[in-house]
């Protein structure tokens, strides 16, 4: 019994040994394995962090970044070698002394620490130059070379080992010949948008003025007294009239002017030959007139002589106020201006007719009469004079007729009837203006924003000054807006603006240009929600 407990204790004794010899294998193996990790971690480490750079800048300007170097402890002799960066399409070289980099001055192995398996960086100053860089895209590498201690079989006692830094440099132009181009094209717009909103209509309404004018001037017969007359007339008063109102500033009548002068010339122009005959009348109408005020010329009967040069002024008138009549209708092309003249002149020889029997009448009894004074006369020839040789023709004429028979009659005691006038409408008053019956409105004339007299209103400048206000304002926050917007989108986030100046520039000023364009329509579109885009003036 004693031997096989002591056979079983050696053979316990003698199996620990084996297993043990597996622990120490299993201890070293877990040892290899985390020494082996360790370094595989140090490996993927990149010895350039970071390993690529991308600087952005404006040329004339000296970049900086900072490099880290995670070299090996043994490394030595540092160096950097940059490399030209061609742009991206080969048109331009970044040359290689425009960077360069500063290394500390001490080897690696007194400026990195080892601790474990940890290499501490090391770090590198990067210097781009952009002074005379042109603007563009700029891509390459730069080299970083050290020296490794070779191994003891090696032929050599030094390794050397290289690391590539990428390299990609955007440079663009500074912002002040960018913002200029900007301004240029915001100038430009406003310019043309000014000259659009008020030159432009003047400078039409002249073209318009001129070419009427030429047309008068070239037209002989208008110019001649007896023919066109009136047409040139009218239509040089209208020129003069629109000359004016455009030198007060007020377009829109001279407008109106001017399409009254163009229609005066189109009106010539189309009826020409009826309204020629129809002057011929007009001429023959005065020349007996004439003849008629020839013999009304001794001094006894001048009152009648002086209702006969009324009668010789509205002959003499007739063209021009049957195409002034003509002017204010609707319709004035139905061609009918000359048979109207013809109608006028018509109604006319009838007065004069009518009245030539009475100056007849009166021409005999002063010749009975003969240099001796009749208070019945002078009271018939004032009643002449009186005559309205503008009343209506059957009045005109049932007028004459009396006066006729009461000259025929002069020793009875015939009384002539008063001559009637006709009633003459009053004028009728302007309807005042009533005030909004709004909060608003009360509210501003309690704060005394709101004149309460003429006198005051003349005297307020207050609302000229809030719309000027607005209008700058308005114009201000729009084109600032626009011109930021533009500039950010065309020269801040294009990192190579001034590589394509042709491209570039042109867009910053087509910017610009359209910066006014789309601020009228803005203002436009405002002025629907009754905010004005111009402000008023007072005399």
């Amino acid at each position: 019994m004693v031997s096989s407990r002591f056979s079983s204790s050696a053979w316990f004794g003698t199996a620990s040994r084996p297993w043990r010899a597996v622990q120490v294998l299993l201890t070293a193996l877990l040892l290899l394995l985390a020494s082996a990790a360790i370094a595989a971690a140090q490996a993927l480490q990149p010895a350039l962090s970071p390993a690529q750079v991308t600087i952005a800048g404006t040329c004339g300007a000296v970049e900086q970044r900072t490099i880290l170097l995670r070299l090996p402890p043994d490394a030595s002799d540092i160096r950097f070698v940059a490399q030209d960066l061609p742009t991206t399409d080969g048109t331009g070289v970044l040359p290689a002394a425009a960077i360069r980099a500063d290394i500390p001055a001490a080897g690696v192995q007194n400026s990195t620490a080892v601790t474990g398996a940890v290499t501490l960086p090391l770090s590198m100053a990067l210097t781009v130059d952009l002074r005379e860089a042109n603007s563009g895209a700029y891509t390459g590498a730069a080299l970083v070379y050290y020296a490794l201690p070779g191994s003891v079989d090696a032929p050599t006692p030094v390794r050397l080992t290289a690391e590539t830094l990428g390299l990609t440099v955007n440079v663009k132009s500074p912002p002040w010949w960018p913002a200029l181009v900007l301004v240029l094209g915001l100038a430009l717009g406003l310019g043309l948008t000014t000259y659009r909103e008020q030159m432009a209509p003047v400078d039409r309404l002249l073209v318009r003025l001129a070419t009427v004018k030429n047309r008068l001037d070239g037209d002989a017969e208008l110019n001649e007294e007896g023919k066109g007359a009136a047409f040139y007339t009218l239509a040089n008063r209208a020129l003069t009239d629109a000359l004016t109102r455009l030198r007060a500033g007020d377009q829109q009548n001279a407008a109106r002017l001017a399409l009254r002068a163009e229609t005066i010339v189109n009106l010539w122009v189309r009826e020409r030959e009826r309204w020629l005959r129809a002057v011929a009348m007009q001429r023959d109408l005065l020349k007996q007139v004439a003849e008629l005020q020839q013999r009304l010329e001794p001094a006894v009967l001048a009152p009648a002589g002086a209702h006969l040069e009324k009668l010789r002024l509205l002959v003499e008138a007739a063209d021009e106020d049957v195409l002034e009549s003509i002017l204010a209708e609707t319709n004035q092309g139905d061609g009918t201006h000359a048979q109207k003249l013809s109608a006028r002149l018509d109604e006319l020889r009838a007065r004069l007719r009518a009245f030539t029997g009475l100056a007849e009448k009166l021409i005999q009894i002063a010749d009975k009469l003969a240099q001796q004074s009749n208070p019945d006369f002078n009271n018939l020839l004032k009643k002449v004079e009186a005559l309205d040789a503008a009343a209506a023709l059957t009045v005109y004429t049932d007028q004459v007729k009396l006066l006729y028979d009461e000259a025929a009659a002069l020793l009875g005691a015939i009384s002539a009837p008063k001559v009637r006038e006709e009633p003459k409408s009053a004028a009728t008053s302007a309807p005042g203006l009533a005030a909004p019956e709004s909060d608003l409105f009360a509210m501003l004339l309690d704060a005394g924003m709101l004149p309460s007299t003429p006198e005051e209103l003349k005297q307020d400048k207050s609302s000229v000054r809030r719309l000027r206000t607005l209008t700058l304002l308005s114009w201000a926050v729009a084109l600032l807006l626009l011109c930021a917007a533009g500039f950010n989108q065309l020269y801040v986030t294009k990192a190579t603006f001034g590589a394509t100046p042709w491209t570039d520039y042109l867009g910053l000023f087509a910017w610009g240009f359209g910066v006014e364009v789309t601020r009228d329509a803005v203002v436009k579109m405002v002025q629907g929600w009754g905010i004005p885009a111009k402000s008023p003036t007072i005399a």
